[in-house]
């Protein structure tokens, strides 16, 4: 007699995020979100894959991230195969704590155990926000979606909790961190010095 064992698969509807993810919102200025991610990251010490809409910003990004003492991997179209692939690697197996990609250049990120997934920009197609929180929860760790929303991103957001039929929770912008506060002051510092090479007035409080 044939033995037939059953096998149940599971199959997530169509823009349904993996129920183990904690998302929220911060609803921050363009200018704050580089210090949003460093409170954040200071916070602990999770595997953090971030993702932002453009290389340029990916590249920019990163700077910051290695500027301010973490371990950091870039994947975006501009980098070649190999590049990707010790990228990948590095993050998988811990020499990288953050990796900061592109939508392009994510499909292939298949990494066990990522504790955060950091939505710099907010992707303009909503079922790619479904993929990129869905990066994170895989196998049977949960995880972390944080998704940094300027005011232009309102509608983006709206779009995606439509999608997923979700209301994210809003999360309280951290900006008595120390490092939030650090990097603000790091900006401004930059800010006012390219200010007085261009000869121009520096400007008033913030």
């Amino acid at each position: 007699h044939m033995r037939v064992s059953a096998v149940r698969v599971e199959v997530a509807r169509s823009g349904v995020t993996a129920e183990r993810v904690d998302q929220q919102v911060f609803r921050v200025p363009q200018e704050e979100k580089g210090a949003l991610l460093m409170a954040l990251l200071s916070d602990d010490d999770a595997s953090t894959l971030v993702f932002t809409r453009t290389k340029h910003r990916a590249d920019k990004v990163a700077r910051a991230v290695e500027r301010a003492g973490h371990k950091v991997a870039r994947i975006h179209a501009d980098r070649s195969q190999n590049q990707r692939q010790q990228a990948l690697e590095g993050f998988r197996d811990g020499r990288y704590r953050v990796l900061v990609a592109t939508d392009i250049a994510a499909r292939g990120i298949d990494v066990a155990e990522i504790g955060h997934v950091v939505n710099f920009d907010l992707p303009n197609v909503p079922a790619n926000y479904v993929h990129r929180v869905g990066r994170t929860a895989r196998a049977d760790a949960s995880g972390v979606a944080s998704s940094f929303v300027s005011p232009e991103e309102a509608p983006l957001l709206r779009d995606i909790e439509r999608f997923t039929r979700l209301s994210i929770a809003r999360a309280e912008v951290p900006r008595t961190s120390p490092a939030f506060e650090a990097e603000i002051a790091k900006s401004d510092r930059v800010q006012s010095t390219s200010a007085r090479r261009r000869g121009v007035g520096i400007r008033g409080g913030r």
